[in-house]
Formats: structure tokens, sequence, C-alpha cells
């Protein structure tokens, strides 16, 4: 894979809905101020407000998920490189193109470094954008099939974390996504095969 010609890379996660509370023994992520340590008074308190119980994906709505995003992608074109989708979560590895892209040049118009696209770069807001269309059109394709009036299927917002270098980008295919099988998970890497 020429990881040069396939800038950007983005490492995207989304969450299903109170699947990570803020008990969580590795914390929880606050709306613009990122991770906290765990709180088990403020989880009760906010479990108390919660309208609907949590969200958890059978292996049916994992696959209809992970089909959303093979046609968000593609609609965007966008290259899904790799999906893993578990009870709990989703990941998806994805890179593109984008005309407005100038991190592989030396003096980048936005900014950032050679190998990193920061919030407000023409790039990652495209990036940002996919990831609510995905979220968007797998939740229709999960109402769809099991109807639900006001049902959230998701936590509000996403990471979506730049892949840095070839290893990152290694690691995620060959290793963290894969691994979500043990979890019950359907895995596929390079839109070619599944795991598990």
């Amino acid at each position: 894979m020429d990881y040069g010609r396939i800038m950007p890379v983005y490492h995207l996660t989304v969450h299903a809905f109170g699947s990570w509370t803020e008990n969580h023994p590795r914390g929880y992520v606050q709306r613009s101020e990122g991770l906290k340590p765990p709180n088990e008074r403020l989880h009760r308190a906010r479990r108390a407000l919660q309208k609907q119980p949590a969200v958890r994906f059978d292996a049916t709505q994992q696959a209809l998920i992970h089909e959303a995003a093979l046609a968000t992608m593609k609609r965007r074109d966008i290259r899904l490189h790799a999906a893993a989708v578990t009870a709990t979560h989703a990941h998806l590895i994805l890179s593109y193109h984008h005309p407005l892209c100038t991190c592989r040049s030396p003096a980048s118009a936005c900014g950032a470094p050679p190998d990193y696209c920061q919030r407000g770069c023409p790039a990652r807001t495209s990036a940002e954008k996919a990831a609510g269309r995905f979220k968007k059109n797998a939740g229709m394709a999960l109402s769809s099939s099991a109807p639900a009036v006001g049902r959230r299927w998701f936590s509000r917002g996403w990471d979506l974390t730049p892949v840095r270098t070839p290893q990152h980008l290694s690691h995620l295919m060959t290793d963290y996504l894969p691994a979500h099988t043990a979890e019950g998970g359907l895995v596929r890497i390079d839109d070619t095969r599944y795991i598990g």
C-alpha cells in the first residue's frame, strides 16, 4: 500500500448509545473537555435521566452498520480500508484524496504539519461530514430493520483520529481491528474478506 498516495487517513470510532458510561474503568469523554476519570455519582445521575436503555448491536445490526459504512464511503469516494463493528461500537479506517488537502506539501496551506490534518482543515472537515453521514445512514438502516420511534442508536459525536504513519495503519489493520472478533464483532479488512 502506497501510504503517501492515500493521505489523509483516519480512524473513526462511534459508540452505541449508552455503551460508554461515566463509570467506565478507563474513564469517560466529556464533550469539549476530553477524557475524565471514572465518576460513579455522575453515572447514576445521568442514568436516572436517560430516556431509553443502552443499545447493544446484534449480529444482524452489526452487518447493517457495516453495509451503511460501505455505501456511505462509496458515495463520497472515500476508501474504506477496514471496519470492525461490535455490540457496543464501530471502528472504520478510511482514506481519500481531497482537492483542498495540502498536507503532503512542505508549506501546508492549513498550517498543519506535513503528516497531520488539524481541525478546520478542508480535508478534515470533509472527513467529519462523512462521519456524520455514516452515523445518519447507519441509524436509518437500523430503524428500518427494527422500527422504534425516537430511538437513539449512537452516542453523540465520534472520535476521528488521524493515522499518521504506515506503522500505525498496519497496527490498526493487522492487530487492533481483527482483535474485535474476540468481542463477537464483525471485522472486514480491505473490503475483500471477513475475519471471524
